[in-house]
């Protein structure tokens, strides 16, 4: 997303440098800033998310404190065990009103549709016809591949795993309508 909205160069449109840290913190460290905002979040289905975070975990060292052994970060069993105390009792509805704390989301972008949608966010803003249809040629950072030793989840888990996750599957099922 980075590289699509540095080529449409929109006028005031503030893009972060890939470099600066600053562009992983939510928005509650960033809503202080003044002027008029547009919060813009990427979303992507909640078993991808998970997925997601089981490879981050298992690949960065992240499972030490989540679990026992490394390996445990490949079972979708365990981490569906996986509880937080605040915001929600489950990492990915906590995940998620973290990062939205005290804002209202002006719009979400779907990961598995995202140059669609950035596309359609791009139009909203003013970008021109040509800009648009040239961000489909734009070089973007290759999706992180799961590593092999991840297990999927089955439909049994995937179905606890949207009832542990209310608020995750009621955004989900809003921006996918």
């Amino acid at each position: 997303m980075y590289a699509w909205f540095r080529a449409l160069d929109l006028p005031g449109v503030h893009v972060d440098s890939m470099e600066c840290a600053k562009k992983h913190d939510s928005f509650r460290f960033r809503a202080s800033a003044g002027g008029k905002r547009l919060y813009i979040v990427m979303i992507r289905k909640l078993e991808e998310w998970a997925l997601s975070q089981m490879n981050a975990m298992y690949l960065t060292g992240f499972w030490k404190g989540q679990f026992e052994r490394r390996e445990d970060a490949t079972d979708p069993e365990k981490f569906l065990q996986l509880r937080v105390e605040w915001p929600a009792s489950f990492v990915a509805d906590a995940a998620l009103l973290d990062m939205t704390k005290g804002v209202s989301v002006s719009r979400w972008l779907r990961t598995e549709h995202l140059l669609e949608d950035v596309q359609s966010l791009a139009k909203d803003l003013g970008a021109t016809k040509d800009s648009i249809a040239a961000l489909a040629d734009v070089e973007t950072k290759p999706r992180c591949v799961t590593h092999p030793d991840i297990q999927p989840f089955s439909e049994e888990q995937r179905e606890r795993l949207y009832a542990n996750n209310p608020v995750w599957a009621a955004v989900e099922t809003l921006v996918n309508r």
